[in-house]
């Protein structure tokens, strides 16, 4: 993960703590950069598992 998304996604969430609101553009976000990032260690993870065979 390169650190602008993750300033991003713990930025809204220490928001979150304070309770301040999440609008509904920054929500879309988060979910767009975790499921890229899931997706991402998805793959190595197959990838080295397939290695190992």
């Amino acid at each position: 993960m390169n650190i602008d998304r993750m300033m991003n996604i713990y930025s809204v969430f220490t928001g979150c703590k304070m309770g301040k609101s999440i609008d509904n553009e920054q929500k879309s976000k988060i979910v767009e950069i975790l499921a890229q990032e899931i997706s991402a260690v998805c793959k190595t993870k197959t990838r080295n598992y397939k290695s190992i065979k």
